[in-house]
C-alpha cells in the first residue's frame, strides 16, 4: 500500500502533530469516530464530539513518557475522583491527564470524553454517564472567562461525584486567581519528561535504532531547547524518514533530513530559494508548494497567474525554442512526478516553502494572497476537487501559523461571493478549518459572528456561516453554532430564517444537541430581538413535530422554562401562534398529556399565572375556533374539541382562584 499523508492534529503534549501512515491500514467508523490504524508512524484520530476511543487513548499510552511522580497523579486522581493538573504549555499536561484516567480504569482501556472550555460552553448542559472518564481542559481561554466560571465549574464537580466519575481538569498557566476557591489546595504540577526521554518513548514501538540516534550530534543539540512535543514531532520525521528512504538507510541520513524537516528546511531554502536570482524558478517552486500533487497543466496555468500577479509579463515562449514545463519541473530539487502530477517529495517541504516566503518577504503577502483567491474563482486553471482541497489545506495551514487568520476569511468572502456553488463550497471549507483549527479559531469565529448579526449580510455570506454551522464546527462547538444562527436569524430575510430553522433542526437530530438548542431558544425569547423570537417559536414547534416522543418527557422542565418565556412576550399574534402551533402537535400525538403538562405548568408558574393562564385558554378558543359551551351541535368527534377540553381540565386545577374539579361541559 503507497504512503498516504495523514489527518493533522493539533495537540498539548506527547502527541505527533502530523505524520504518515504506511503499511496495512483499515478504517473503522463507529460512533462518530474515524479510527485510521497503521503499522507506520503517525496514526491519528479523527474525533468528533469531543470523545477518544480507546484505540486512541492505547496509542497514546504506548507512546508516553511518564513524568516524575506520575504514580502520585495517578494516585490522588484514584482518590479523590478529580485532578487539577497545570504545567506549562507543550509539557505534556494533555497526554499526561488521558493516561492518568487511563491509569485509574485498571485493565480496561476507557473511552474518554474530552470538553474544551470556552465562553460558549455550558456545562450545565453536558451529560456525564456513570463512572465516566472525563478530561476538562481550561488552558485555551481567557482567565477573564475563567474568573466568572466558578459556579459553573463548582455545580459540574458536583456531576461528576453524583455519577462516581474520574475527572482531569487542566489548568493553565498562570493559575487563574478566579478558579482559587475551586482548586486551591488539590493542584498537581507536571515535572514534564525531558525531551530525550520523549523521544526515546515515540521510537521505542518503531524499528528505529533509538539509542544511535539520541547519540547523534545534531539530535542532542535540536533537543537542547524542545518541548516534549516538539521532541514528539521530531520522533515523527525521524520514523518517516527511516521507512521511505531507500534500502539499508544510514542513521547519519535518516537524522539529517529529519532534523532539516524539523527546522521547516530554512537552511536549505536560504540556499534555494533567497540566492536563486531567476523569478521563474521562484515562481515555479511556490506554484509546486501551494499545488503539490496537481496536475502540471494545472500548475502550468497557476505560475502564469503568479506571474502576472506578482506585476510580470508572462513568458510568451517559441513552439521551437526554450524549455518545457515539465522539463523546468526536473530541474527543481526534490520534486517527483508521478501520472502527470508534481510534488515536493520531501515532508512538509511545501509547506516550508510557503512559510519561508510569508516570513522572509513581507511585501509579496498582499499578492500571495490574491494569488490564491484567483486561483480558486479563476476558469484557467480551473482546479478540481483534489487540487482545490490541497490548496485550501495549505493556505489555511500557512495563515494559521503565521497568525494570519484575517486573510482566512477575506479569502473565503471572496469566494463565497462569486455566487457559484464550487466557489461556496471552497469557502465553507476554509472557513469550517479555520473555526476548527486552535491557532485561527477564534478570530474565524469572531468574523463569522459579525457576519452572523448584520440583518443586511449578502445572502452569499448568510450561506457561508450557515454552511459552517452545519459542518464538523457545528457538531463539535454546537453552542458557538446556535449563537451564531439566533444572530444570523435576525436576518431580514424570510428565506435565510428558514435556512436558520433547517440548521438548527439539523444540528439537534444529527447531533442529540437538544438540551443547547432549548437554553438557546430560553435565550432567544427572554432577550432576543424580533425576528429571533419568531424563528425561535418556529423551532420549537417543528423540533416536537417529529421528534415528541424523544424529547418531550426527558426534557420537560426545560420545555416548561422556554414556555415561560414564551408568554411572557408583548406580541400576543406570536404567543396565539404559538399556543395553536403546540396544540396541533398535541392533537392525535401520543404525547398529548406531557404537551399540555408543559404548557398548563409554564402558565401556572409564570411571574403572573392568572393572566398566563388567561391567554392560554383564549388561544386555545382561538385555536378551536368557538368556544364549546356555545355551539351544542358541533361534532363532538372532532379530536380538537378532545385537545381543547384536556387542557381545560389541565390549566382548571392549576388556577389561583379556582379550586373545585371541573364539571362536563365547563370549558
Amino acid at each position: 500500500m503507497t504512503t498516504t499523508d495523514s489527518l493533522a492534529v493539533e495537540g498539548d503534549g506527547n502527541l505527533v502533530v502530523r505524520g504518515s501512515i504506511g503499511g496495512d491500514a483499515s478504517v473503522n467508523v463507529q460512533k462518530q469516530t474515524i479510527h485510521l490504524l497503521g503499522d507506520g508512524t503517525g496514526y491519528r484520530d479523527l474525533i468528533i464530539r469531543d470523545e477518544i476511543d480507546p484505540h486512541h487513548v492505547a496509542w497514546l499510552k504506548d507512546r508516553f513518557a511518564e513524568p516524575d511522580r506520575f504514580d502520585e497523579i495517578v494516585g490522588s486522581l484514584r482518590d479523590n475522583k478529580v485532578l487539577f493538573l497545570h504545567g506549562r504549555p507543550h509539557s505534556g499536561r494533555w497526554t499526561t491527564g488521558i493516561c492518568a484516567l487511563k491509569a485509574v480504569a485498571g485493565a480496561e482501556t476507557p473511552t474518554i470524553n474530552v470538553i474544551d472550555f470556552d465562553e460558549g460552553t455550558q456545562l450545565e448542559l453536558r451529560r456525564v454517564a456513570p463512572e465516566a472518564h472525563v478530561l476538562l481542559d481550561l488552558t485555551k481561554v481567557d482567565n477573564e472567562v475563567l474568573d466568572n466560571a466558578e459556579d459553573e465549574i463548582r455545580s459540574f464537580l458536583g456531576t461528576i461525584a453524583t455519577e462516581k466519575a474520574h475527572l482531569v481538569v487542566l489548568l493553565p498557566e498562570p493559575l487563574p486567581l478566579g478558579l482559587q476557591p475551586v482548586y486551591q489546595g488539590r493542584t498537581e504540577l507536571l515535572a514534564e519528561p525531558t525531551a530525550q526521554d520523549v523521544l526515546r518513548a515515540h521510537l521505542r514501538t518503531t524499528d528505529v535504532p533509538t539509542e544511535e540516534v539520541l547519540s547523534k550530534q545534531e539530535v542532542t543539540e535540536t533537543l537542547a531547547s524542545a518541548h516534549p512535543a516538539d521532541a514528539a514531532r521530531l520522533a515523527d520525521l525521524i520514523t518517516y524518514e527511516h521507512r521511505v528512504a531507500e534500502k539499508g538507510p544510514t542513521v547519519d541520513a535518516v537524522v539529517g533530513q529529519a532534523v532539516l524537516a524539523y527546522g521547516n528546511w530554512s537552511v536549505e531554502l536560504i540556499s534555494l530559494y533567497d540566492k536563486e536570482e531567476d523569478r521563474n524558478r521562484r515562481s515555479l517552486m511556490l506554484t509546486v508548494a501551494m499545488l503539490g500533487g496537481c496536475s502540471t497543466e494545472t500548475q502550468y496555468w497557476a505560475e502564469r497567474e503568479l506571474i502576472t500577479t506578482a506585476g510580470y509579463a508572462p513568458p510568451t515562449g517559441n513552439l521551437l525554442e526554450g524549455r518545457g514545463f515539465a522539463g523546468r519541473l526536473t530541474e527543481l530539487k526534490g520534486i517527483r512526478a508521478d501520472d502527470d502530477r508534481a510534488r515536493f517529495e520531501r515532508l512538509d517541504y511545501d509547506r516550508s516553502v510557503l512559510r519561508h516566503v510569508w516570513r522572509g518577504y513581507p511585501e509579496l503577502r498582499e499578492k500571495l494572497v490574491s494569488w490564491v483567491t484567483k486561483l480558486g474563482l479563476g476558469q484557467r486553471p480551473r482546479l478540481d476537487d483534489d487540487a482545490a482541497a490541497g490548496m485550501v489545506n495549505r493556505f489555511l495551514e500557512l495563515c494559521a501559523s503565521q497568525d494570519a487568520a484575517n486573510y482566512i476569511t477575506q479569502v473565503a468572502e471572496s469566494w463565497a461571493n462569486s455566487g457559484k456553488p464550487a466557489h461556496a463550497r471552497m469557502a465553507a471549507t476554509l472557513a469550517t478549518a479555520g473555526a476548527l483549527d486552535k491557532r485561527s479559531a477564534a478570530a474565524v469565529q469572531r468574523q463569522l459572528n459579525r457576519w452572523a448579526g448584520k440583518t443586511d449580510l449578502p445572502p452569499a455570506l448568510a450561506g457561508l456561516v450557515l454552511a459552517v454551522c452545519r459542518s464538523e464546527f457545528g457538531r463539535r462547538y454546537t453552542d458557538k453554532a446556535l449563537t451564531r444562527l439566533g444572530n444570523l436569524a435576525m436576518h431580514q430575510s424570510r428565506r435565510i430564517s428558514d435556512d436558520v430553522l433547517a440548521a438548527v433542526l439539523d444540528l439537534v437530530r444529527r447531533n442529540g444537541a437538544f438540551p443547547q438548542a432549548l437554553a438557546k431558544l430560553d435565550e432567544w425569547l427572554r432577550s432576543g430581538k424580533e425576528r429571533q423570537r419568531a424563528v425561535a417559536v418556529r423551532i420549537l414547534c417543528e423540533l416536537l413535530a417529529t421528534d415528541a416522543n424523544e424529547f418531550v418527557g426527558a426534557h420537560q422542565p426545560a420545555l416548561v422554562r422556554v414556555w415561560r418565556a414564551l408568554l411572557a412576550l408583548e406580541d400576543s399574534a406570536l404567543v396565539q401562534e404559538a399556543i395553536g402551533s403546540w396544540l396541533d402537535l398535541a392533537t392525535g400525538s401520543d404525547q398529548q398529556a406531557c404537551l399540555l403538562g408543559v404548557l398548563g405548568e409554564a402558565s401556572a408558574t409564570s411571574d403572573a399565572p392568572v393572566l398566563r393562564i388567561g391567554t392560554v385558554r383564549m388561544a386555545a378558543d382561538a385555536w378551536l375556533g368557538f368556544v364549546p359551551r356555545y355551539w351544542e351541535n358541533h361534532d363532538r368527534t372532532d379530536a380538537r374539541l378532545a385537545v381543547h377540553q384536556a387542557l381545560a381540565e389541565e390549566l382548571l386545577p392549576r388556577h389561583p382562584f379556582t379550586s373545585q374539579p371541573m364539571r362536563d361541559g365547563d370549558s
